[in-house]
């Protein structure tokens, strides 16, 4: 027989810390989706300044209107170009044997990438050490 005593209150601890990772990991999600939604949609439509930025050459907004954002699993959410209004979104962004690929959103992965990694660290901190103060 088996009985434990947890004198140092580490599995009181623990299990405070995981119950709030667990309430921390959804809104983390959100920030970063919501990021790289924003910063896509920016990248398709360019700058009006600038010529020749744009990823489409006719600018009908509806790649821009393509770009969703679903949540797959509590933990897990998708960006993507929506077949149903834009059904070049794959093409713009893959490229094919004529079209040179534009990636609209693989280079918001890119560029932000190490930010999305440094915010989710520092989101699941501030949660760790605010169960350390309770």
């Amino acid at each position: 027989m088996n009985v434990g005593c947890d004198i140092t209150g580490w599995k009181l601890k623990s299990r405070a810390v995981r119950m709030e990772l667990v309430k921390t990991i959804p809104k983390v999600v959100e920030q970063s989706s919501d990021d790289v939604l924003k910063r896509t949609i920016r990248n398709v439509e360019g700058s009006r300044y600038l010529p020749g930025t744009l990823p489409v050459r006719m600018v009908t907004h509806y790649l821009a209107k393509s770009i969703k954002r679903i949540r797959i699993s509590w933990r897990l959410m998708a960006v993507f170009a929506d077949k149903r209004i834009a059904h070049y979104g794959k093409y713009v962004h893959d490229g094919t044997r004529n079209l040179l690929p534009r990636r609209y959103l693989g280079d918001v992965i890119t560029e932000r990438r190490q930010a999305l990694i440094n915010n989710t660290k520092y989101v699941f901190l501030k949660a760790i050490r605010k169960v350390g103060r309770v």
